[in-house]
Formats: structure tokens, C-alpha cells, sequence
């Protein structure tokens, strides 16, 4: 704690506005939770001890008010390698007479005490002047003409005139000249860089949006880097982004992913937790010279590319190494998948930079990584308030999520959601089933095993295999659902059975083995183009949820819907937004010496 003069510091007598959320509903409902305090009068505050009752995985912000309406970020804690639950934190901010300190994740914010320190205010409160400072985004596009003119739209209506748009287009697009004159603020051009989704092109390409940006003449400040698929939620704050800058984190704020274990690592290292592409650089030794040599570079570092948002002075330091970032293709014969658009920036704005940026951009990594009209909902009420993006949104105009934030209806929905309380999950379903055209209120309702039937595998080997439904049971209208097998090398036997609407499904086996592991999947294909889940279980068995599976014919992606209580049961409802030719099939786990009912409908 910075030493004040002992007359300066008082501590400052406060109320707490908020109370503790306690239950489960809550958690999951309240996602971002927060709690306010109040001062009877305004203080310049110099000073905050805050000690948290749990030391884990603790990433929360701190801000300040004079009217509960324009409130301040002054401190923001995001994930270390530090555990701890004790903060002395020196804040000068001054006419401060309310203070909010919001966890930046989903869960409990639990404080066992708090002091807040400073002096009576003795100045009226000056509102800070607007920042003008000019803004360059780019995007490398290579989709359709039609969802390019969604995603102009989406930009154009959540930035201000400060704010201007660059385009890389790919060679191989066609585009309407129309587009090239739609806004003073929105540049397009056709980058010379053959682009590939793995490898150094895609920085390559945001790098040709640089060159673009210098031959423009319009004076930018800062630059950003986007994707097709991350689109406006909120509007884009300036002055809350230079706020984050100034703090200099090195990982993103309120993140899904954690970064930490990303940061200075050694040429050749492969850190533990760490990204994917450790692994796959580790033995490229000539191309750990090369980025030695000729970018001066001592350790490597990654970030997130979505959203990157620094100093455009910041990003021209990798401009300067254009020419060598090329050369790393030569370096990639053999080496799989990677993307120096993570690595390559943040790691020169460390060494060579002020290491000053941040992201704009919430990724969604957990669960199915397709953004619903509800996800649009709740993290615009919720997120901090320099993420005004979000990822991933489906490409299709007609997706209601990506229709939500690319219409007009849609950003002036979005812009009244201020004035009320965070919507709770029963009102989030709602809006999501109408804007699918299926009102709750309307829906039919079928269970997703039509008929009763009977599955045994007597000591089948568990051992990574597929298993045909059909082939196994014969009395049944599961013609096209199957069983996966995790690779485990024991035996064991597996029942499955559907009874008057409730799924049954058991796993036993004679040989010593650890309990309640995975030893499978039934997939139950559902016959619904655009469903919506409803699966009631036992609260007891509310394990099973967050290891329930869709799989689209290409990817398995683990849910977490949120619940609402029915008597005894826990009532979960999910939209699943599709391809019309797509295939469904909800995953059920298959756990070793764990029982369990399940109910699961589908409404339509």
C-alpha cells in the first residue's frame, strides 16, 4: 500500500446495496455476479483492502460511480498463477460515492471483508471529456456477399464516426462495386496474400489491412483486429478500452481459456495447460532460429487474435517485420496446425512494445460454440464493459442470433435491455423460442424415445468402438441412433432402456475399476430439424447435464444449459440452431457403477 499521510486516510463508513447469492439457480442465472456499496457522502478514494473468503481462480473489477448511472473500471484482476484472497489496492479517483466489485466469471462472489480508505471530497465532480481518438478495425472476409452486408451493417451500428471499418477480401470473391461506396467509415480491398486458416497468412492479411490503414490519411490512434464470425453485441467503448489498456493486462479479461501458462515461454517448451500449439512447434528448431534471429525475439507468447485491440504505433512494430513473417511459411513443411495470429503480435508488443493491449472479443469456448439469440441476451447485460464482442456467430443471415445483432429491431431491442433487471432463464428461453417462430406457448412436445425398448452388451469390451443401435435391439425405433465406446480395455455390462418416456442406463463391471468414469456415449438421433431440448432429471443427478452431448455429424460439443426447478426435478430447456440438411443426435454418458433416470422431449 502506497504510505499516504496518516491525516489524508480515513476509513470510509459505507452500506451494502446488494446481498450474497446463494443458491445454484442463482449462480447460473446472475452469471456475472456483483455486489454495491455506498457512500452517505462523496470521497476521493485513495485506497481498498478486500479479502475473499476462497483464493481460486479469482478475476473481478472494481468500479466507481458518482450517480450508479456512468460507472469506471479503476482495477481489474484477471487470472495469475497467484493464489490469494487478500487485495491492498491504491485506487485515486476522487467525488466517488458508490462502488461496485463484479466477479468477471460465472459463480459465487464471496467477500469476508472490506474497507474502503480516503478523504471527504472537497471539489465538485467534472464529467471527463470524450475521447475523439480515431479507431481502425480489420477483418479478413471470405464469405458471402450477403453476410458481408450483415456484417457492415452490424459495425456501423455499434460504432461511432470515429470508428472505421477495413476489409480484406479474398481474391477468389466476386463483390458488387455498391459495396466498396456503402460508407465513408467501411474500406474495402483485395489483400495480395493467398490465405490459409493455419499458419502465418491470416497475420499476414490483418497486416495488409495495416498498409491499408496507413494509405488512408485518416490519422488512426489504435488498431483492432476481428473475425467474420465476432460480431458487435454492444456498443463499442473507447474510453472503457484505453481504460484496460492503461492497465496492462497480458491476458484477456473474463475469458473461458486461460492464458497464463502462454506467457514468455522458451523456444522449444511445451508449458503445462498451455495452448495447442506448443506442441506442434516444439522441434521446428530452424523456425525458432529464424524468429530469434531475424525478429530479435527472446521467448514466445499467445493471446487471443479476436478482438486484439492496441496502439496502431504498437501493431506497426509487426508491420516492420513483414517480410520475415513471410518467411516462416518456409519453416512449416511438416509442422501441423498452427497460428502465429495468436503468437506473433503480443509477443513483439512484449518485447519490443509497451505491452500494453487488450481484447475486445468474448469467446465462448465452453459448451456449444455457436452464439444463440439468449448468449446475445445475457452477455450484453453481463460482460464487462469493454467486451462488445462476441464469438461465435453462425454465418447465416437467417440464424436469429446473427439476425438479432445485424438489424435494426434487433440493436434497438439490445439497447433497452439496460433499463431492466438481468433477464432469469425462464424470460431467455422465451425469446429465444419466439425468435425461432416457436413460441413456447405453441410447442409440441414428443419424447425423444417413441417407443418403449430393451439394450443389454453382456461383458463387452470397452475399447473404442462404434455399435449400431438398431443392430443390437430389435424391438425398437431407434433405427439410426448408436453407441460410442471410450477405449478403457476391461469389460463390462451396458442396459439401456426407454420405459413409459424415461431413459434408463446403467454400467457394471466384474473387474476392478475407478468409479463413475466415462465409458461411453448412446447417441439418439432426433428426427426434428430445428429442435428444442426439454430434459428433466433428479436434482440429485444434476451431474449429468454438463456431460450431455449434441453431435452435428461433425463436431461433439458439450452443453451446460442453465435450469429452472419442477418439484424435485431439474427442468432444462436448449435451442439447437442447425443447417436444414443437418442430423442430430443428443449424446447420453454412459458412467461406470452410476445408475440413473432421464427424461428427455422435444419440442416443436
Amino acid at each position: 500500500m502506497t504510505d499516504f499521510p496518516e491525516k489524508c486516510l480515513r476509513k470510509i463508513p459505507f452500506v451494502l446495496l446488494t446481498e450474497d447469492n446463494k443458491s445454484s439457480v442463482a449462480q447460473r442465472e446472475h452469471f456475472f455476479e456483483y455486489q454495491e456499496f455506498a457512500f452517505e457522502n462523496y470521497y476521493d478514494l485513495k485506497n481498498i483492502k478486500l479479502l475473499f473468503s476462497e483464493d481460486e481462480y479469482l478475476v473481478f473489477s472494481i468500479l466507481l460511480s458518482h450517480d450508479k448511472k456512468k460507472w469506471e473500471n479503476v482495477y481489474t484482476n484477471t487470472i495469475s498463477n497467484e493464489n490469494r484472497n487478500y487485495f491492498d489496492i491504491d485506487i485515486i479517483s476522487n467525488h466517488v460515492k458508490f462502488v461496485k466489485i463484479r466477479l468477471d466469471r460465472p459463480g459465487f462472489l464471496k467477500i469476508k471483508d472490506v474497507s474502503f480508505w480516503g478523504d471527504s471530497s472537497s471539489s465538485s465532480f467534472k464529467e471527463d471529456p470524450v475521447l475523439k481518438y480515431k479507431t481502425a478495425f480489420s477483418v479478413l472476409f471470405n464469405e458471402s456477399p450477403t453476410y458481408l452486408e450483415k456484417l457492415i451493417k452490424n459495425f456501423l451500428m455499434f460504432t461511432d464516426e470515429n470508428c472505421f471499418l477495413f476489409i480484406n477480401l479474398s481474391k477468389n470473391l466476386t463483390i458488387d462495386e455498391n459495396f466498396f461506396f456503402c460508407s465513408p467509415r467501411v474500406f474495402l480491398f483485395y489483400g495480395d496474400i493467398k490465405r490459409d486458416k493455419s499458419g502465418n497468412t491470416l497475420l499476414l492479411g490483418h497486416l495488409e489491412s495495416i498498409r491499408a490503414v496507413i494509405r488512408s490519411n485518416l490519422e488512426i490512434r489504435y488498431f483492432c483486429t476481428l473475425a467474420s464470425n465476432s460480431l458487435f453485441i454492444r456498443k463499442f467503448s473507447l474510453d472503457d478500452t484505453i481504460n484496460q489498456l492503461h492497465q496492462k493486462h497480458q491476458v484477456p479479461v473474463s475469458i473461458e481459456r486461460n492464458y497464463i501458462n502462454d506467457l514468455d515461454v522458451c523456444f522449444g517448451s511445451i508449458p503445462d495447460n498451455g495452448t495447442w500449439m506448443w506442441e506442434h512447434i516444439a522441434n521446428a528448431t530452424s523456425l525458432h532460429e529464424h524468429l530469434q534471429k531475424k525478429m530479435d525475439l527472446d521467448n514466445l507468447s499467445v493471446t487471443q487474435i479476436e478482438g486484439l485491440f492496441a496502439e496502431l504505433s504498437e501493431w506497426l512494430l509487426v508491420e516492420k517485420y513483414f517480410k520475415e513473417i513471410e518467411e516462416i511459411a518456409f519453416y512449416l513443411k511438416g509442422v501441423l496446425w498452427t497460428a502465429f495470429e495468436e503468437c506473433i503480435p503480443v509477443s513483439i508488443f512484449r518485447k519490443h512494445g509497451k505491452s500494453e493491449f487488450t481484447n475486445i472479443c468474448y469467446m465462448m469456448w465452453d459448451g456449444y460454440r455457436t452464439a444463440s439469440s439468449s448468449d446475445v441476451i445475457k452477455y450484453n447485460q453481463c460482460l464487462p464493459e469493454h467486451l462488445c464482442l462476441l464469438k461465435w456467430f453462425e454465418r447465416d443471415i437467417k440464424n436469429p442470433a446473427t439476425k438479432m445483432v445485424t438489424s435494426d429491431w434487433g440493436y434497438h431491442f439490445l439497447s433497452l435491455l439496460n433499463i431492466k433487471e438481468i433477464l432469469n432463464n425462464d424470460e431467455l428461453f422465451t425469446i429465444e423460442t419466439n425468435l425461432c417462430n416457436t413460441s413456447g406457448k405453441n410447442l409440441r412436445k414428443n419424447n425423444l424415445c417413441k417407443n418403449d425398448f430393451y439394450l443389454i452388451l453382456k461383458d463387452r469390451l470397452i475399447n473404442r468402438d462404434r455399435i449400431d443401435i438398431k443392430d443390437v435391439c430389435i424391438n425398437s425405433s431407434l433405427d439410426s441412433g448408436f453407441i460410442l465406446l471410450e477405449h478403457k480395455n476391461f469389460q463390462a455390462d451396458i442396459i439401456c432402456q426407454s420405459l413409459n418416456g424415461k431413459f434408463y442406463v446403467s454400467a457394471t463391471s466384474i473387474s476392478p475399476q475407478e468409479k463413475n468414469q466415462i465409458i461411453g456415449y448412446i447417441y439418439l438421433e432426433c428426427h426434428i430439424t430445428h429442435p428444442i431440448f426439454q430434459i428433466s432429471l433428479d436434482e440429485k443427478n444434476d451431474f449429468l447435464i454438463e456431460n450431455i452431448v449434441i453431435y452435428d455429424g461433425l463436431n461433439f460439443t458439450r452443453l451446460n444449459p442453465s435450469p429452472s426447478k419442477h418439484d424435485i426435478n431439474l427442468v432444462y430447456n436448449f435451442a439447437k440452431l442447425c443447417k436444414d440438411d443437418s442430423i442430430l443426435y443428443l449424446g447420453i454418458p454412459i458412467f461406470l457403477e452410476k445408475s440413473f433416470y432421464i427424461n428427455i422431449d422435444v419440442l416443436y
